[in-house]
């Protein structure tokens, strides 16, 4: 019987090996879905358009792992990651492959 299951991996980023931009999801048959967290400009919905940049870049997503003896202890036994934003925006990116 094949094995069945997800996959999870933070990829992609820059040269630190401790920030990554995008979450990648494998299936055991060969699919993956990336999922990115998009900074973006809070911009109000009144009745006019404006001529904003349609995204900032990519939050930089961190393992807890990585910061386990400065983050809470509560959030460190947890793991899992994190994303810093105080009073951003974001949508997220998808991209796959089925």
């Amino acid at each position: 019987m094949p094995a069945t299951g997800l996959q999870c991996a933070l990829v992609a980023g820059t040269m630190d090996d401790k920030v990554k931009d995008a979450i990648e999801v494998k299936g055991f048959s060969g699919e993956f879905l990336k999922i990115f967290f998009q900074r973006i400009i809070r911009v109000s919905d009144k009745d006019h358009i404006s001529e904003l940049p349609s995204g900032l870049g990519e939050f930089p997503l961190y393992s807890v792992a990585n910061y386990k003896n400065s983050m809470p202890a509560d959030m460190a036994l947890k793991g899992g990651l994190f994303l810093p934003m105080y009073r951003k925006c974001l949508h997220y990116r998808y991209r796959g492959l089925l």
